[in-house]
């Protein structure tokens, strides 16, 4: 049981460095995002610069964790502004069916209601 518990500690201690250490690939960024909306987890990304706003199947974003859901918008930020992106913008998350706010991500901060 105690090495069931460590394995888990282990792996989410890992997603936390990795959204943490994040660096911008365009290209990477730019897969993930397709990759998501493929599976159906982002229903659209709507770019009106200097914002963004992602809609997303709200069952799988209420079923994702915080670091899961800050990678997500680490890569949407990325795919969208780029690595040497210097404009200060936001990406909005909104709800699919009800399209309520449920984050905004900005300046590397994911806030969540």
């Amino acid at each position: 049981m105690t090495l069931g518990w460590a394995s888990v500690l282990l792996l989410v201690s890992g997603t936390v460095a990795l959204a943490e250490d994040f660096r911008c690939d365009q290209d990477q960024s730019l897969q993930e995002v397709r990759r998501l909306i493929a599976a159906k987890t982002i229903v659209s990304v709507d770019v009106f610069l200097p914002n963004v706003t992602v809609v997303v199947e709200d069952r799988a974003w209420q079923r994702s964790d915080v670091p899961t859901k800050k990678a997500m918008a680490q890569n949407v930020d990325c795919a969208t502004g780029g690595a040497n992106n210097r404009m200060l913008h936001s990406v909005f998350f909104r709800s699919g069916k009800s399209n309520a706010q449920l984050g905004e991500f900005s300046g590397n901060e994911l806030k969540l209601p």
